[in-house]
């Protein structure tokens, strides 16, 4: 049969394929946003202690908090320290009551981590 159901089945077969591809590039825009937001938070610490909140399932936290530099335990610890308020505080990965990120930096991103206070 090289009739007209041929036609119509390569027809819609065509339409198909366009509406993957606009799909698959609309997801492509979303993904590519959302990755260019998650990169331009990083840069900076302030920021990359909100993302690693929120990040660990406490996003209402990230978004009230206010990170700070915290001289004494940067200087105890020898390294990058920030903290937040005990309010804002959570439990993550057996650790309680994470309240203290030391800050990695990599050229003009950082990351943050959840610490122990040692001091």
């Amino acid at each position: 049969m090289d009739g007209k159901g041929d036609k119509a089945e390569d027809f819609n077969m065509m339409q198909k394929n366009d509406n993957l591809k606009k799909l698959g590039e609309v997801l492509a825009k979303i993904l590519g946003t959302v990755v260019l937001c998650l990169l331009l938070l990083e840069i900076s610490p302030r920021n990359a202690v909100r993302m690693t909140i929120a990040l660990s399932g406490h996003p209402s936290s990230a978004i009230k908090c206010r990170p700070k530099h915290s001289a004494f335990f940067s200087e105890q610890m020898n390294a990058n320290v920030y903290e937040i308020n005990y309010k804002y505080g959570y439990n993550h990965f057996g650790m309680s009551h994470v309240v203290l990120f030391r800050v990695h930096t990599f050229l003009i991103f950082h990351v943050a981590t959840g610490t122990y206070r040692y001091a």
